[in-house]
């Protein structure tokens, strides 16, 4: 259960990122769109380079953590900048900008919800697993 909140809770907040981009496509200068198509060749290139790592490289756990980080946050960058392009050609009104924002909203919320969940799964398993050793030990089975 746990693993499915980890998974809800990532996509929602990717799905944060892509729908942020689109209500972004409001705002068409030059200078914006430049930055979008930037920040998504930066997020893609992260992304690449940090998934390459693991292959040479021994990792401890607290770097492993630390390069999930950096991914998750490469992937946001890409789909909020893939988010924008696509969006500059859609979104012309500001109610389509204030509907986009409460998806995005709502996604981001939904996020949380699933990554609160998921940390309390991921307690409540590890409880039972040291629970299940403890009565094992207590009572050994019969033969």
């Amino acid at each position: 259960m746990y693993t499915l909140m980890r998974g809800l809770a990532a996509a929602f907040g990717l799905g944060f990122a892509y729908v942020v981009g689109w209500s972004l496509g409001y705002y068409k200068t030059h200078c914006v769109r430049s930055a979008a198509i930037g920040v998504i060749v930066v997020g893609l290139f992260t992304v690449t380079i940090i998934g390459f790592l693991p292959l040479f490289f021994q990792f401890e756990t607290k770097v492993t953590f630390r390069i999930e980080k950096i991914t998750a946050v490469g992937l946001m960058m890409a789909l909020m900048g893939t988010g924008y392009v696509l969006g500059e050609f859609l979104v012309d009104t500001p109610r389509e900008v204030g509907l986009l924002s409460l998806v995005a909203l709502s996604l981001l919320a939904l996020a949380l919800r699933c990554f609160g969940s998921y940390k309390s799964f991921a307690r409540e398993f590890a409880k039972a697993v040291w629970r299940d050793f403890i009565g094992h030990d207590l009572y050994p089975e019969k033969k």
